[in-house]
């Protein structure tokens, strides 16, 4: 009820059920596979107060979720690119391709293909920043990323490349 709430005050709805969940992460996947990854920078400074709740606001959500609900986690994290890349701001989206690309190294064929693309584009990102937190999630995931793939030595190094960063 809290979520819903909290939700609803920045425009955004709470699946109800498992199929209006799996219904909208299908049509968030196929907004996300037209837009691609590509945006426009704009400093958070030129944001407002609106776009960044909503994109924090997902990012919280999609954490929330990790764990309990995979298919809304995905759905979260498809509305948490959009609003990112929408926004601009370099850091945020760092965030959000970071985790994307961790979650399409789960897939298979051309999504998996388009994983490490997207990651190197987050670290990129992150790097130019600056900002430790966006640069220990992109390792992070990048090292999420390995496991997933069996890469456990590259999962070893990078995790704790992104513990050092964190600390």
């Amino acid at each position: 009820a809290v979520l819903r709430s909290v939700l609803a005050r920045i425009g955004i709805g709470l699946p109800g059920n498992p199929l209006s969940s799996l219904v909208g992460l299908i049509f968030y996947s196929l907004l996300v596979s037209l837009r691609g990854y590509r945006f426009v920078e704009r400093p958070a400074e030129r944001l407002s107060n609106s776009e960044l709740l909503r994109v924090d606001t997902c990012w919280s959500v999609v954490l929330g979720f990790s764990m309990v609900d995979p298919v809304r986690h995905v759905y979260f994290q498809k509305r948490h690119v959009l609003f990112a890349l929408g926004a601009g701001d370099p850091r945020r989206a760092a965030r959000a391709l970071a985790f994307e690309g961790a979650l399409l190294t789960a897939g298979k064929g051309r999504a998996r293909l388009h994983a490490r693309e997207i990651m190197e584009q987050s670290k990129a990102l992150a790097e130019r920043t600056g900002d430790p937190h966006a640069l220990g999630l992109a390792t992070l995931w990048a090292g999420g990323a390995a496991w997933l793939r069996g890469d456990w030595k590259i999962c070893t190094d990078l995790t704790r490349q992104a513990e050092l960063i964190f600390r």
